[in-house]
Parts: C-alpha cells; sequence; structure tokens
C-alpha cells in the first residue's frame, strides 16, 4: 500500500517545492477558517433563526470537513517530506476527501437551488421551506457520499507516492466507481448549480425587463399628458343688463 520505504530521495519533490506546496495549502487553510468564523459570526448577529440558518451551518460544517480531511494531512506530509499519517490514515484520507468533497458540492448545489425556488416562486417556497424539507437535505448531502464512499473502503487500490507525497489511487482501481463518483460527486451537482444560478440570474433579468417597460409606458403617458395644452373654458358673453349700470328709480315712499 505504501511505497515510501522503496523510493529515495530523488523520487520526492524538491525541498523549496515541498515548502511552498506548505505555505499555499497553509493560506487555503486560513482562508476557510477565517471565512467560515465570519460567516458564524454574521448568523449569530442575525435575530431570525429559520430554515437557512440551519442549511447554512450544516454548509460550513461540511466545508471545515473538508478542510481539516482534504487539507491538514497533506501540509503535514509537505512539512515532513514524508507519511506522518501511516498507512491506515493515508488509506482511509483518500476515501473521506472524495466523502468530503460530495458533501461539500450537495450543499452548494441545493443552496442554489433553494435560492432559485426562492426567488421565482415564492409562494411554492413559503411550503416548501419546512423542517422536514431542509432535513431530508441535509441528511442527503451527508447519507449519499457515505453510502457511495463505504463499499469502496473494502478495496486496496490506494497508496502512499513519495512523488506526491500524497495518498493517490491506483492506476488499475475499479474504473466504474471513479467514473460513477466522478458523476454524482461532481458533474451532477455542478450541472444544478450553475444551471440553477442561470435559471435565477434569467428570471431576474426578466422581471427587471418588465419593470423598465412598465415605467417607460407610465412615463411617456404623464410627458403626453404634460405636453398637451390645457383648454381653457369658453368665455360667456356678459349680458346687457349686467353690462349697463342700474338705473332703478327711488321709491316714491322712501322719498
Amino acid at each position: 500500500m505504501s511505497d515510501s520505504n522503496n523510493t529515495g530521495e530523488s523520487d520526492r519533490p524538491a525541498p523549496a517545492t515541498s515548502y511552498t506546496m506548505m505555505i499555499i495549502i497553509l493560506i487555503f487553510i486560513g482562508i476557510s477558517c477565517i471565512g467560515n468564523s465570519l460567516l458564524l459570526v454574521c448568523l449569530g448577529l442575525q435575530k431570525v433563526k429559520g430554515h437557512s440558518y440551519i442549511f447554512t451551518i450544516s454548509l460550513i460544517a461540511s466545508d471545515l470537513f473538508f478542510t481539516v480531511v482534504a487539507l491538514v494531512p497533506p501540509t503535514m506530509n509537505y512539512g515532513a517530506r514524508k507519511n506522518l499519517m501511516g498507512d491506515g490514515v493515508c488509506y482511509a484520507q483518500a476515501y473521506f476527501i472524495v466523502m468530503a468533497l460530495g458533501t461539500c458540492m450537495w450543499h452548494v448545489a441545493f443552496t442554489c437551488l433553494n435560492h432559485f425556488v426562492l426567488v421565482s416562486q415564492q409562494e411554492f417556497f413559503s411550503k416548501y421551506k419546512s423542517h422536514c424539507a431542509m432535513a431530508m437535505q441535509i441528511f442527503f448531502c451527508y447519507a449519499m457520499p457515505i453510502l457511495l464512499v463505504l463499499p469502496g473502503l473494502r478495496d486496496t487500490g490506494v497508496h502512499y507516492s513519495d512523488k506526491r507525497l500524497g495518498c493517490l489511487f491506483e492506476e488499475e482501481s475499479n474504473i466504474s466507481v471513479i467514473v460513477l463518483d466522478t458523476i454524482i460527486f461532481l458533474i451532477l451537482p455542478g450541472f444544478i448549480t450553475i444551471a440553477s444560478l442561470i435559471m435565477a440570474f434569467n428570471f431576474v433579468k426578466k422581471q427587471r425587463n418588465r419593470w423598465v417597460a412598465v415605467n417607460q409606458s407610465i412615463n411617456q403617458s404623464i410627458n403626453q399628458s404634460a405636453s398637451q395644452p390645457v383648454s381653457q373654458p369658453a368665455s360667456q358673453p356678459v349680458s346687457q343688463s349686467a353690462s349697463q349700470p342700474v338705473n332703478q328709480p327711488v321709491s316714491q315712499s322712501v322719498s
């Protein structure tokens, strides 16, 4: 399973390459930890904690899980320039990376899908965003990768490579399993993510164009009414009795 004892120092990357890779991975670990910490602080400041709050917490947990499983062990190996985890941990870590990647990808896919439903179908989303629906999505994001990865743990097609300072799948491993994992963990959630973003963008664009057309028609009607001259009422001729002074004889009784 491990070929670290069969390869010499010349088969490993140069020290400068190893330490550079370690620094790059540490930067990604720091960005992930800082970003997720800020997101947790923002969520903690929210007064209303609904269904999206629970799903976002699950997304943060899956991202941190991927960071710990996929980035921390390679950082240790690049720093020590050898396998510090042992063959057993190296063997399991290769599969845990696949599981963590699938969990993160499906969380992102469901997040984008939920936002599209929220934007385009608000009435349906009010019925759709129940505790049961969110729980089923979270369960799917974790359970499905685990169920697909567990059968592969029986396979011994993982080994440690001094050339890569990491765990790799052997070339003669089951190709069908690799293709199935690639489709379910990468292609399918990636397609759902991209399709949801495109449909949400197109929906917002159509709504914006509709509102722009409505505002233009309103402005045109206002401009037309403002450009028309105000019609004045026709002047009525003054009656002759009203134009002439009234010379009524004074009553004799008054005189």
